[in-house]
């Protein structure tokens, strides 16, 4: 066999052997670089393993920074109620709206203004981690816990569904794209909820400073959130199998959706929600 197949035919295998099982990764004591351990990681992503995909992550190009400002992002999220347990409770299959909804009523007996806060500064760790798929990592989970702590503070009967979303969810999902523009059954769901429309909210890093998510929870916030979330899943991961079919999916539809900056704008917002899933 040709050295140049060979070198082919290594990655696949690390693939196959890893995407069996992230457990026999202490079968090899050391495995051979980058692109062995970032083929076997990304295997165990696809497969809904995130465990097993931060182990692999933290281990490219030894850059201890980076390990260290991951493992206190996940500290963070871990003492506000979202451990990577639960994390893969909700999200381990890759659903979009279904896994949203379940990771938010973990969340709900301690949603808070203080928790959301908390939950962006574990969020803002990406900017000191240098490589790509790490911050990939750590950017999709703590977006993700932000957006299902926005949706978690808005459930006022402590489990969060449909009816926290728009007075009449029902009609609001069957409305058209262009119906929705006017349809009050798409407008927040009552007085005692929060979710309004709000100006526009950009949470990328690459900006002087991160904007500040304090007050009112907004469907803009929530709206940037999945943009950040569909960011690491398509340009820094590179994410397949259960995460590009289930969220993946999901977050792509969303940002495709008109930012909910008004009133009109906020209603279609809704129903492009409820329609993916959410409350469900």
């Amino acid at each position: 066999m040709k050295l140049s197949n060979l070198k082919k035919i290594v990655p696949l295998l690390a693939i196959s052997i890893f995407s069996i099982s992230c457990n026999i990764y202490g079968f090899l004591d050391n495995p051979s670089g980058d692109e062995q351990l970032l083929s076997a990681a990304r295997a165990c992503f696809d497969d809904g393993d995130l465990d097993c995909a931060r182990d692999l992550y933290q281990k490219l190009s030894n850059n201890v920074a980076d390990v260290k400002n991951s493992e206190e992002a996940f500290e963070i999220l871990d003492r506000n109620g979202a451990s990577m347990s639960v994390f893969i409770q909700s999200f381990g299959s890759g659903s979009g709206g279904s896994g949203l909804t379940t990771l938010s009523n973990k969340l709900t007996s301690q949603a808070s203004e203080s928790t959301r806060i908390n939950i962006y500064t574990a969020y803002k760790k990406i900017e000191n981690i240098s490589n790509t798929s790490l911050k990939g990592l750590v950017r999709f989970v703590t977006a993700i816990t932000l957006t299902a702590e926005l949706l978690a503070e808005d459930a006022v009967n402590g489990i969060f569904d449909a009816n926290d979303l728009a007075s009449d969810a029902t009609t609001c999902k069957a409305q058209t794209t262009v119906g929705c523009l006017a349809s009050a059954s798409c407008d927040i769901a009552s007085a005692s909820h929060q979710l309004a429309h709000g100006a526009s909210v950009d949470l990328g890093e690459n900006t002087s400073d991160f904007v500040d998510l304090s007050g009112t929870p907004t469907l803009s916030m929530l709206h940037a959130a999945i943009q950040e979330v569909d960011y690491a899943l398509n340009t820094e991961i590179g994410a397949g199998g259960k995460f590009s079919s289930g969220t993946g999916s999901f977050s792509s539809d969303i940002i495709s959706t008109t930012a909910p900056t008004t009133a009109a704008l906020a209603r279609c917002y809704r129903r492009i929600l409820l329609s993916l899933g959410v409350g469900e």
